[in-house]
């Protein structure tokens, strides 16, 4: 089997444009360990696409006979072999950020060239893509989702609007969210981020609630219906009001977890075309007396992925290609892994049982 691997700011679909070094960083540590993990499929080889900018790609040496990498110049280079690359592949694995709807375009172009994108449905992508629409649709389901506004910049918050967070809806990586205390800071703000006065980006703004930030990964065939629900990892936020993501810990089976099981559960019953690796990001808040709240859905491959396999000797995103109409389980080990958002492995350790 051929899977074509394709990682959106590794490939050199990006251009010219300047890019946070932590989405490139994450990027990168994403690419390599999907590309690793298909590796460890029965009969399979991986092509992926590189931009040589970044100089030479680093992969395990165990895997380098099962890898085809395309080294890619420029952008109208990088369409012509993703085109290919598509063409030539059995399945095809995408991992894109939302915005600029750079994921639901890349799926649907490769869905033109193969038959296995191995992705949910054009509809959940748009769908998951949009905060705001998420939040809407989640509530009308009774889904318990943080309350999502529309951002509009004349807007006069009521103090007790306050504490409140400005993202974009398509956002990824915390990038361009704000942590807001008062109409003051707003103010001062907008003047010193002209991107918030920026038309074309969707802003939404949701209240902010202190607590714990945790998220839940699945996955799920294009071939049935069949799911699994992942160990819950807690996710190491900065608190400087800018919320950047430094990597995180998994298992953390804590005060939320069987509530946050309880909801990815009814959301993945009510939601059957999220197929693939779907991502779930979740607050616990530190008033004990409130249940976890939904953050977002990711209708992709996240970081925490680079922790979960550290903790199984089984290939995580094989399950997506198994020739079987029903779902093997994956078996986890019994470890406990802390990892950051560059995929670096800080700890790996056995876990402690207590009776």
């Amino acid at each position: 089997m051929n899977v074509f691997v394709w990682e959106y700011l590794s490939s050199g679909a990006y251009g010219e444009e300047l890019l946070p070094v932590s989405l490139l960083r994450e990027g990168q540590a994403m690419l390599i360990a999907s590309v690793h993990d298909f590796c460890k499929a029965k009969n399979c080889v991986v092509s992926t696409t590189w931009d040589k900018r970044l100089g030479k790609v680093s992969l395990p040496e165990n895997i380098t006979n099962q890898v085809e990498v395309h080294s890619t110049s420029c952008v109208t280079d990088e369409k012509i072999l993703f085109e290919r690359c598509c063409k030539e592949a059995d399945y095809v694995f995408l991992v894109a950020p939302e915005f600029d709807q750079i994921l639901l375009n890349r799926v649907s172009e490769a869905r033109k060239h193969c038959n296995n994108v191995l992705l949910s449905s054009h509809e959940m992508i748009e769908l998951c893509g949009d905060k705001f629409k998420t939040a809407k649709w989640l509530e009308s389901i009774g889904i318990p989702v943080i309350k999502t506004s529309r951002f509009n910049f004349q807007k006069l918050f009521d103090k007790n609007d306050f504490p409140l967070v400005i993202k974009p809806s398509d956002g990824v990586g915390s990038t361009n969210t704000f942590l807001i205390q008062n109409q003051k800071q707003l103010e001062e703000l907008m003047k010193s981020q002209p991107v918030l006065k920026n038309d074309t980006i969707n802003w939404v703004w949701q209240p902010y609630i202190k607590g714990k930030s945790f998220s839940i990964a699945a996955i799920r065939a294009n071939t049935h219906d069949q799911f699994q629900l992942f160990p819950v990892a807690h996710q190491d936020i900065s608190n400087n009001g800018f919320f950047q993501y430094a990597g995180g810990t998994i298992p953390f089976e804590k005060t939320g977890s069987f509530e946050m099981k309880a909801i990815t559960e009814n959301i993945l019953k009510r939601m059957p075309d999220l197929k693939g690796y779907i991502g779930f990001d979740f607050i616990v808040p530190d008033n004990k007396k409130s249940e976890p709240v939904l953050l977002e859905i990711n209708p992709r491959l996240t970081t925490s992925f680079i922790g979960y396999t550290e903790l199984t000797k089984e290939s995580i995103l094989g399950k997506l290609i198994e020739n079987q109409s029903s779902f093997t389980p994956i078996e986890w080990n019994g470890t406990i892994v802390e990892f950051t958002s560059g995929g670096e492995i800080v700890s790996l350790k056995q876990l402690e049982y207590k009776n």
